[in-house]
């Protein structure tokens, strides 16, 4: 049997090469693999330090306050999440000493990453709750820093675009999930509360008539696409990202099929392959949205309008953006100082 030209380069390279290769190609798999869990993974409920769910309506009219926090299970999957993106972090730097050179892009932004981290650290240690603190922090350091890894890993256009199609995937898979909970799953919860309200929120830990109740009870009959976390906003969130993956994938498929209409004529009684992909893109992209609408995130569905119509200008302007991109540079710089300001007024 010949070998294939791949199997004779991949014996002519080193030992260590090799070796350096392959962890970092495991720290690139393991990052999509993560990426894609994070968007199913329950977000943490409100931490109520001063009352557990399981509480019974009459235990919850005494002195509750020294009772210990409950720490469900979410806690836990936040810390294996956040270490297992530590543990990429590490492969990438394992697999880079390994090879022997480092190809670092965007050091100015791992330089802000470390600064935050530093910063935050100290805030954390100064918390009232330091457990909760300190877990928040190495969630968050350790997603920004596999977000700049990812920017390493991902320093050839391959596996730039496996990461779209990737994101694009996980959005249609939560846009289905949007739908049917829409459909199905949040009327079934309203329709078995009313059957006996008073029962579910005794069940939930919370006494009828207190505003806690009453909010649980808005929460609960608020129709909107949430997926797999509890509040809207959040799921919303996400959605913009996955939705400017699929809209990416979606214009590159349109400009492919009229490339490839124009090569190739389509035969009567044949189905144009192209076309067809463009299609079924176009609409992944108009599902993505539709679920993002359903969840009545006015600030998310405003960002995404946002973001659609400066990818057009940017796509339209691209030659004069790159002929001055100091400038853009700089007004971009502006633009961002204008928008923390307000945030902060």
């Amino acid at each position: 049997m010949t070998p294939s030209t791949c199997d004779i380069v991949a014996s002519e390279q080193p030992t260590s090469q090799r070796i350096g290769l392959a962890v970092l190609t495991a720290a690139f798999t393991a990052l999509l693999m993560l990426m894609a869990a994070r968007a199913f993974l329950h977000e943490m409920p409100y931490h109520r330090p001063q009352l557990q769910s399981a509480l019974t309506a009459r235990a919850a009219n005494q002195f509750v306050e020294q009772i210990p926090p409950l720490y469900d299970r979410t806690e836990l999957s936040r810390a294996l999440l956040a270490g297992a993106l530590l543990s990429v972090v590490a492969a990438w730097a394992v697999g880079s000493a390994i090879l022997g050179k480092f190809q670092i892009t965007h050091a100015w932004l791992g330089g802000l990453i470390a600064i935050f981290a530093g910063v935050s650290l100290i805030s954390a240690l100064q918390a009232a709750d330091k457990g909760v603190a300190l877990l928040t922090w190495v969630e968050q350091f350790a997603i920004l820093s596999a977000g700049w890894v990812a920017a390493q890993l991902c320093n050839n256009r391959r596996r730039f675009r496996l990461v779209v199609v990737v994101l694009a995937a996980v959005g249609i898979s939560l846009a289905v999930k949007g739908v049917w909970q829409i459909t199905v799953e949040i009327p079934e919860v309203i329709a078995q509360f009313n059957a006996n309200p008073s029962q579910q929120l005794q069940a939930a830990g919370y006494l009828p008539g207190t505003p806690e109740a009453r909010a649980y009870e808005f929460r609960l009959r608020n129709v909107t696409a949430r997926g797999f976390f509890p509040l809207a906003n959040v799921f919303g969130s996400m959605l913009i990202i996955l939705f400017g993956a699929g809209l990416g994938l979606a214009v590159e498929a349109v400009i492919a099929a009229r490339q490839q209409a124009k090569a190739n004529p389509k035969v009567r009684g044949e189905i144009h392959s192209g076309t067809l992909a463009a299609v079924l893109a176009v609409g992944a992209v108009v599902l993505v949205a539709t679920v993002l609408t359903l969840t009545r995130t006015r600030a998310g569905i405003a960002a995404a309008v946002v973001s659609v119509i400066a990818s057009a200008v940017v796509f339209a302007l691209r030659r004069q953006l790159i002929s001055h991109w100091k400038k853009c540079v700089i007004a971009a710089v502006i633009a961002i100082l204008i928008g923390m300001a307000a945030t902060i007024g």
